[in-house]
């Protein structure tokens, strides 16, 4: 029982001694840490894919409004202007 006592946390660059139990062999600060980071990333993907996701649901909405149009010599900034000019999509309420 005493060796387990003196049992270091295995994080790199940690000297705590080793206050928990299980795999890895980390203090509770390094695993709090962890988490707090593992988090943080986790948000930011998800942001990251929320927006990806609009982003190609935009491109297919103004696809179908340039089709609903037909055919046509347009300029960049006509084409400006109806993209600027196009409804959006419907956004839910609970957004």
């Amino acid at each position: 029982m005493a060796a387990a006592a003196t049992e270091k946390c295995a994080n790199q660059g940690c000297s705590n001694p080793l206050d928990t139990t299980g795999y890895p062999k980390w203090c509770k600060v390094c695993r709090a840490a962890y988490k707090r980071e593992e988090r943080t990333l986790m948000e930011h993907r998800l942001k990251g894919r929320g927006f990806a996701a609009g982003v190609k649901e935009m491109r297919e909405y103004l696809a179908a409004q340039f089709e609903r149009m037909g055919s046509g010599a347009f300029t960049g900034y006509e084409i400006a202007e109806m993209i600027r000019r196009a409804p959006g999509p419907a956004l839910n309420e609970s957004d």
